[in-house]
């Protein structure tokens, strides 16, 4: 991108930076650091190497553009926590004072966000997701292979069933089939249908297997639309 002016933004910052990587980009007062933490250019660079270098070379993290939003407030509007820190780090090495960094971050933008309330909010959500995940985890294996065991009990009934249909076949084509030996149907169809379902809430909670794809494959191999009679 070319700077196409200086439109009226500012820079509270109080050391010296480097001035090509702060000017302003047209009407949005915008520097390069605002747009390096921007979601849509994070979409295409989400580690943030851009903004790193950016900070690396020294350019202004003090900048604000004529919304009133911070490199903060990019970053914390980013949703990743480790730029936002790494955005701090910086103002507070730029002002060499851990209050004045305190202060920036609590700078409204003119719609009314400040920077460190969105990133306390972020921070806590992630500790939440963290947590409930690493809790989770047992949780969801113990179902997981609970699924299997259901799953490989039902395909194991339904293998019996379809045992005794290939039965009566054979004995239909020898003209010794009984009527009694033949497996209903519907018993047929909902074994199978039960059977394939639990594998699919098997494969929901991650817990995938072998076993698992084995049975679904079987299972779906199998042909109940075949005549009885």
């Amino acid at each position: 991108l070319m700077a196409t002016s200086t439109a009226p933004g500012q820079s509270v910052g109080s050391a010296s930076g480097n001035p090509l990587l702060s000017q302003r980009f047209g009407t949005t007062g915008e520097c390069p650091l605002h747009r390096a933490l921007a979601k849509e250019c994070l979409s295409n660079d989400p580690q943030g190497f851009v903004a790193q270098s950016l900070l690396l070379w020294q350019a202004d993290p003090t900048s604000i553009d004529l919304k009133g939003c911070t490199p903060l407030h990019y970053a914390a509007k980013s949703g990743k926590l480790q730029l936002y820190d790494e955005v701090y780090t910086a103002v507070r090495k730029w002002y060499n004072n851990e209050d004045a960094a305190v202060t920036f971050a609590s700078v409204e933008s003119k719609n009314g966000m400040v920077a460190a309330n969105l990133a306390e909010r972020l921070r806590v959500k992630t500790q939440l997701n963290s947590t409930q995940s690493s809790a989770a985890s047992p949780e969801l294996q113990a179902l997981g292979n609970k699924l299997l065991l259901e799953a490989t009990f039902i395909a194991f009934k339904n293998s019996l069933f379809e045992r005794r249909l290939n039965s009566w076949r054979g004995a239909k084509a020898s003209n010794k089939w009984e009527p009694t030996e033949l497996p209903d149907k519907d018993e047929v169809k909902f074994a199978q249908s039960s059977a394939l379902t639990s594998i699919s809430e098997l494969g929901a909670t991650g817990a995938t297997s072998k076993s698992g794809d084995f049975w679904a494959s079987a299972l779906q191999s199998i042909d109940i639309e075949e005549p009885l009679v």
